[in-house]
């Protein structure tokens, strides 16, 4: 009888326990966590100013349908709402690099939200190569034009003539500064009757990048004779020991003429040619 009736007060207990609990008794319960941010992909300072970068974020958990950056300055755009987005690393410095604090923040489906807060290295803005600007695609003459330079170094800017004769080209050389960029006016003439066909090159030296060249060609007009003209063409200098050639043009005739047999040519005083008399040769031979 003790046996019987203790397992009857057992059962009479368990029946109370039940019935206060309801039909049935509960499972766990479960919580749906949202997206978890694992770490970025950010610059370093081998990463320099100007140069192209892609952000990158690392989760867990649900799938993110939205991103919301920060870049704390150190990039431009300095927000954006993409998984990866490339934006163009900035630091204002050309000797250290920066340090940038930034942050990202992702949501999936049902709002739910993670936000990181990172640092980043931005390495310093590296001097940049000149420019040409309004360098004209050919020429047949006189020509200007002028010079950028990002970071405001000095350039020194020479010219060369690099194919052709006949021509002078001046200034051959120019101190440009930031306070004077151009635009430079270039003047080529030709010292010759007979057009020339000439190409310059123009070089850019910021004493901090390689030689930045390019070049320009064209057609130099010769000079125009008058009718009824006989001109001599020489250099505008010689040095001493030097040898050069001296052209005779007829210009356009009135009248029939005959040619030359010779050519004499006086010269200043402290000038003392070997000679003075040239034959000139068959008709419209040159010397």
């Amino acid at each position: 009888m003790r046996r019987l009736f203790g397992s009857i007060i057992v059962l009479a207990v368990l029946s109370v326990l039940v019935s206060a609990c309801g039909s049935k008794l509960r499972g766990w319960d479960v919580v749906q966590l949202g997206p978890r941010i694992s770490g970025v992909t950010a610059p370093t300072a081998a990463n320099n100013a100007g140069t192209n970068f892609t952000f990158a974020v690392q989760t867990t958990g649900p799938a993110v349908v939205a991103w919301e950056w920060s870049f704390g300055g150190g990039a431009s755009p300095n927000a954006a709402t993409t998984a990866t987005p490339t934006v163009v690393l900035v630091n204002p410095s050309t000797t250290a690099d920066a340090s940038y604090s930034g942050s990202i923040t992702v949501r999936d489906a049902d709002n739910r939200s993670d936000t990181y807060d990172f640092t980043y290295v931005v390495g310093r803005t590296l001097n940049q190569s000149p420019v040409f600007v309004g360098l004209p695609a050919s020429i047949n003459g006189n020509f200007s034009f002028s010079i950028d330079d990002a970071d405001d170094d000095p350039v020194t800017i020479t010219l060369a003539l690099t194919s052709g004769s006949g021509v002078t080209i001046a200034p051959m050389s120019i101190n440009a500064t930031s306070a004077n960029y151009g635009p430079f006016n270039i003047t080529v003439t030709n010292n010759g009757v007979e057009d020339a066909a000439i190409t310059i090159g123009l070089t850019l030296n910021d004493g901090v990048n390689a030689d930045v060249t390019d070049s320009v060609s064209g057609t130099i007009p010769g000079i125009a004779l008058p009718t009824d003209s006989i001109v001599v063409v020489a250099p505008p200098s010689v040095n001493v020991g030097d040898t050069f050639m001296v052209t005779v043009y007829a210009g356009s005739l009135a009248s029939a003429l005959g040619y030359l047999n010779t050519v004499d040519i006086a010269y200043s005083s402290n000038i003392a040619p070997d000679t003075t008399s040239w034959n000139l040769g068959s008709a419209g031979g040159a010397f």
